[in-house]
């Protein structure tokens, strides 16, 4: 890659996550940005709560280690519309790669850095991690 990181999005898909959607930030490990040149973005698919309030409120307290982006759906898009949005955006901004989680938590954050490797090493076009397995 030219020497440079390669480039991640860290993309959260957000629906009615305001209790969750900060501790979900926070889980994101910042060794990330030791291997990648790592930014965020939430989308927020129209929830009736406060979760672009708070995703906000993360944004502008510049605590993260990355950028932070945060987006709202004035029309639910439904969970592959918010998707088919997120994915534009990273390609429209030239990202290597892109890391989806939910911004409910169901999805392990920590385990980023394990779902990325093989990406990174040129060793799958792509990983999925599953909630449903024990390993």
């Amino acid at each position: 890659m030219d020497g440079r990181k390669p480039r991640l999005l860290i993309f959260i898909v957000a629906y009615h996550a305001e209790k969750t959607i900060e501790q979900v930030l926070s889980r994101i490990p910042a060794e990330i940005g030791y291997d990648y040149d790592a930014e965020i973005l939430i989308i927020d698919d129209s929830s009736g709560d406060a979760t672009f309030a708070r995703a906000v409120a993360v944004e502008d307290s510049g605590k993260l280690p990355f950028p932070l982006t945060v987006l709202f759906n004035p029309v639910n898009q439904g969970y592959g519309g918010n998707q088919k949005i997120g994915f534009r955006y990273a390609i429209d901004k030239g990202f290597d790669f892109v890391a989806l989680i939910h911004g409910d938590g169901q999805y392990a954050p920590e385990k980023l850095p394990y779902l990325l490797e093989p990406l990174a090493k040129g060793e799958a076009d792509a990983v999925f991690g599953s909630r449903m397995m024990s390993r």
